[in-house]
């Protein structure tokens, strides 16, 4: 679809795109701690810190730079739910630790309260003597995302945000971007809100990065998938940004509407050329090595006004 894409790029005024990896960055951060008040909020990461060392999750990203706590030991990961490991205390005593969801962690510990709010992605901690922490992990914008959004809705375009994320998170960003916003979809409903778009005759740019937004990328007019993507969602999309500038989305879209008009001035050019030029050769009104030259310069015009797109930079 790539020279498709590239016209439905410049054709287009809607954008659907994803948040989380796309709009955020793909690594969280600690953002909030809720404890209790017998352990301190530096040891509550120091044991976070010694289970998560084993794991390449997303979240447990953001535990990699704190220092661990030493001693924790038979670390074992459980898919879906979190990791558990056992902490010798000083007694001699093996202490089994858990991190993790809610439903996990109070297997461990019955007395774990609720996450404190849908603000941050929570992950609890949990020992053998009951509840210890909740640890909350928050989204940090792209560098750029913006300055690079407003430029896009000062160009003309409906930038919306379309996530499988809670509504309490898609909100929170959809307000610091000053953009409407779709929360709580499946891969699905990603689908058919795309759909409804184009019925509505709208042509779409998708913008996204997971497994869930390779049907919807693959729908759209054009598509983008930005850095950090799956390979499934690469080989659904027609741009794939290699780096993590978020300025490249402005880049692809400018490019494509400079290709557009280039492509019509060139089309514009040969057209009124042959129409002036051919009868004139054909009248014998022009010798034919002066028919010959002229037609030569103008496919040579044509070609040098195609090599302008390689000063494009915006």
């Amino acid at each position: 679809r790539g020279e498709f894409g590239l016209l439905a790029a410049a054709d287009a005024r809607t954008v659907l795109i994803d948040k989380t990896g796309t709009l955020t960055e793909t690594t969280l951060a600690v953002g909030q701690i809720t404890a209790i008040d017998s352990i301190s909020h530096e040891r509550v990461l120091a044991l976070s810190a010694a289970l998560q060392q084993v794991s390449s999750h997303p979240a447990a990203r953001a535990f990699h730079n704190i220092a661990p706590l030493p001693g924790v030991t038979d670390i074992e990961i459980v898919a879906g739910a979190g990791i558990r490991g056992y902490w010798q205390r000083s007694d001699g005593a093996l202490n089994e630790l858990r991190l993790g969801s809610l439903s996990f962690i109070s297997e461990l510990a019955p007395d774990t309260p609720l996450p404190p709010d849908d603000d941050h992605y929570w992950v609890g901690l949990s020992d053998n003597g009951g509840w210890l922490a909740w640890i909350g992990l928050a989204e940090h914008l792209r560098p750029g995302v913006s300055d690079r959004l407003g430029r896009l809705k000062a160009m003309g375009y409906a930038v919306i945000i379309v996530s499988g994320d809670s509504q309490t998170r898609v909100a929170a960003v959809a307000s610091q971007l000053a953009l409407p916003y779709q929360g709580a979809m499946t891969p699905r409903d990603k689908l058919d809100y795309l759909q409804q778009q184009q019925t509505a005759g709208n042509t779409v740019i998708a913008v996204g990065d997971g497994l869930n937004d390779a049907a919807f990328l693959g729908a759209a007019d054009a598509s983008i998938a930005v850095a950090g993507a799956t390979a499934l969602a690469r080989a659904q999309a027609d741009f794939v940004v290699t780096d993590n500038d978020f300025g490249r989305l402005v880049d692809i879209i400018g490019i494509a509407r400079k290709a557009r008009t280039t492509m019509r001035q060139n089309l514009i050019w040969a057209a009124g050329y042959n129409v002036v030029g051919i009868p004139f050769a054909a009248s014998g009104l022009v010798p034919p090595w002066a028919a010959a030259l002229g037609m030569s310069i103008s496919s040579l015009l044509v070609v040098v006004n195609a090599l302008r797109l390689r000063r494009v930079s915006e």
